[in-house]
């Protein structure tokens, strides 16, 4: 049989590493928040402003899910999805809207896709026949 201090030690300093390690992972999301936030403040708008005649930058929206699902770009649904860094603006003409989209994939359903990007959409001022889809090579999961 082992030695009972030994033991009640063992388990004294697990528990205040847990404790260390949950306030370490707590501090750096902050951190990693902050700096997003000071980023999208510090460069991302100035950039936006000095490409852009006009625009909107919201960062914690994106497109609607009635928007994600006209655009029909995804088979599966939009649970899960969400969006952030909505951009909308107008560069010499054309009206320009963009958004960060991540789907997570859940650890229930084996058969989900999970996916991050960014959709744009272009209002051109000129007729254009048919749709134009960019996408990554090999994307079953698109249309």
């Amino acid at each position: 049989m082992g030695n009972p201090f030994i033991t009640i030690a063992h388990i004294f300093l697990r528990l205040i590493a847990q404790i260390f390690i949950k306030n370490a992972k707590e501090k750096m999301l902050e951190t990693k928040a902050a700096f997003s936030k000071e980023y999208k403040r510090l460069i991302a708008e100035p950039v936006l402003e000095h490409i852009f005649d006009d625009y909107t930058y919201r960062p914690s929206q994106g497109f609607s899910a009635n928007q994600l699902t006209s655009f029909k770009l995804c088979r599966d649904s939009m649970l899960y999805v969400t969006t952030e860094d909505l951009i909308e603006g107008t560069y010499k003409g054309v009206h320009y809207s963009q958004s960060d989209i991540k789907r997570e994939k859940r650890s229930n359903e084996s058969n989900e896709f999970a996916y991050a990007g960014r959709i744009s959409v272009y209002d051109f001022n000129k007729p254009l026949e048919g749709e134009i889809l960019i996408a990554n090579k090999g994307n079953s999961n698109l249309v």
